[in-house]
């Protein structure tokens, strides 16, 4: 059961798109770890640099809670940090989908 569950909360997190970028936030590397602990959703939502504007991390979270809360479980986001080989895969995803910084962000 955890595995069908956990399948759909990843299917569930591949719909939240970038508002920037056109790929969605688990292909660029900002959600991992996804899992099923203690009756929870974890993750982790990781940034790219950690200067991102507080309105776009807000954004995240907002659409990682709004695309998980139809599963009726607690989420624990944790926060960190890319390394920089995680770095250089979301700029090589950015640089070939970016499609604009858009409007109050």
């Amino acid at each position: 059961m955890n595995e069908e569950l956990l399948t759909k909360i990843n299917d569930a997190l591949e719909k939240i798109q970038h508002p920037a970028i056109n790929a969605s936030l688990p292909q660029l590397g900002i959600i991992q770890n996804v899992r099923i602990e203690e009756g929870k959703i974890h993750l982790t939502l990781k940034l790219p640099f950690p200067n991102i504007p507080d309105s776009m991390r807000n954004l995240f979270v907002k659409n990682i809670q709004d695309a998980l809360t139809p599963f009726g479980m607690n989420i624990k986001i944790n926060l960190a940090l890319m390394n920089q080989e995680e770095q250089q895969r979301f700029l090589q995803i950015e640089n070939a989908n970016w499609k604009g910084t858009p409007q109050g962000i």
